[in-house]
């Protein structure tokens, strides 16, 4: 049997992903914090941290992991109106951004756009999230 740090965040907000390079995660996040556990094989233990992130959150209705920005890492998006609340992985951490979606015309695929200008980078997903979206 093994002990697992226990430290957790909320049901709703507790996923499976790539968030370390190599490594199979589970995140269990609260307010600004997610609750990171992974298996290392090496000790034959549990092991845990905390990141940080902004406390901006959607419904658990519309939160998804997913690899968003194409870095091989998991993501975790969490949508609350027209605002997507990205918490995108470094591998070590999450940098916290706001994305926006549209409300203009029909786009056949969900189009999000970085809030900053010095992130504006336009990308195009046909994930899991356009079907809810559209």
């Amino acid at each position: 049997m093994f002990t697992v740090p226990y430290q957790w965040g909320q049901a709703g907000y507790t996923f499976v992903g790539r968030f370390m390079p190599g490594r199979n995660v589970i995140a269990s996040a609260s307010g600004g914090n997610v609750y990171m556990k992974w298996f290392d094989a090496t000790t034959q233990s549990f092991q845990s941290t905390v990141w940080s992130v902004a406390n901006t959150w959607g419904s658990s209705d519309y939160t998804w992991v997913a690899d968003f920005n194409g870095d091989g890492l998991s993501d975790i998006a969490s949508a609350s109106g027209g605002n997507v609340y990205m918490k995108l992985s470094t591998g070590s951490g999450f940098t916290s951004q706001t994305w926006t979606v549209p409300t203009s015309g029909a786009p056949s695929r969900a189009t999000v756009w970085p809030t900053s200008p010095a992130t504006a980078r336009r990308t195009s997903s046909p994930c899991s999230m356009a079907a809810r979206w559209s």
